[in-house]
């Protein structure tokens, strides 16, 4: 039978690879906190850690504020346990900043980091097939998380996003779903209802997703019946299936047709 590999254990796997990388450049390809700010033409002359080399980063930018999640980088092969959150209003100068366990949030290397509305969103990556949102409010006082990756934010900062799977299956039911994190209220959009449970299985690969205007978005998604062999394995039953799916968002409970 086939031993299932757990979203934990594949994090310990990414991070070492990203260790590894590290120590095939060296610590120099790593740029300094000072260094990445520059770029932006942020001043960080009043930081006393800007010559610290920092790892696993990203920034989102516009000409009323920055914002940066990173990792210090060491010389562990290993992704260090802090993520580190720094924002700056351009317009006031004033700089926040934040630490959080990544051990303890169950959180990743940093992929992106966006803004809407009072929330900053990071995407983490866990494995191929999994990923773990972190958002915390533009006063770094509250914070979500949300275990997926972003497909799409919305304006009014409510976030449409891919559920994680365990990346070692022998079938993947890919998932989107709704979440509010004024509300901390998580709605699934599509499937609108949840895959049987055998012993015909749904495999599912969701292709996009984008706004449709007028409140809504499209989902597109290839979708295959499957049944699993005696091994774990999983076998076709029936052809591929694509699907366009419509969701209407601006009512409390979605619809999606």
């Amino acid at each position: 039978m086939t031993h299932l590999v757990s979203n934990e254990v594949m994090a310990l796997l990414a991070a070492a690879l990203l260790g590894l990388v590290a120590s095939a450049f060296g610590q120099a390809a790593w740029p300094t906190l000072r260094q990445e700010l520059q770029k932006h033409k942020v001043d960080a002359a009043h930081l006393d850690d800007a010559d610290h080399q920092i790892t696993s980063f990203a920034v989102d930018v516009d000409d009323h504020s920055f914002v940066i999640a990173y990792y210090w980088a060491d010389n562990s092969s290993m992704l260090p346990t802090e993520l580190r959150l720094r924002s700056l209003d351009r317009r006031t100068g004033i700089w926040r900043q934040k630490v959080f366990d990544a051990d303890a949030l169950r959180v990743g290397s940093v992929m992106n980091v966006a803004r809407r509305g009072n929330w900053i969103y990071i995407d983490t990556h866990l494995t191929p097939s999994a990923g773990a949102l972190l958002i915390v409010s533009k006063d770094l006082r509250r914070s979500r998380r949300v275990y997926g990756w972003t497909g799409l934010l919305l304006p009014d900062g409510r976030l449409v996003y891919h559920k994680s799977m365990v990346h070692f299956a022998p079938f993947h039911p890919g998932s989107v779903s709704l979440y509010d994190p004024n509300t901390d209220r998580d709605v699934r959009l599509y499937p609108v209802k949840p895959d049987p449970q055998g012993p015909v299985w749904k495999d599912r690969a969701i292709l996009s997703v984008t706004a449709a205007g007028d409140g809504r978005i499209r989902i597109k998604a290839e979708e295959q019946d499957v049944t699993l062999t005696r091994d774990s394995r999983s076998q076709p039953k029936g052809p591929k299936r694509t699907l366009d799916v419509i969701c209407h968002l601006a009512t409390r409970t979605p619809i999606c047709r």
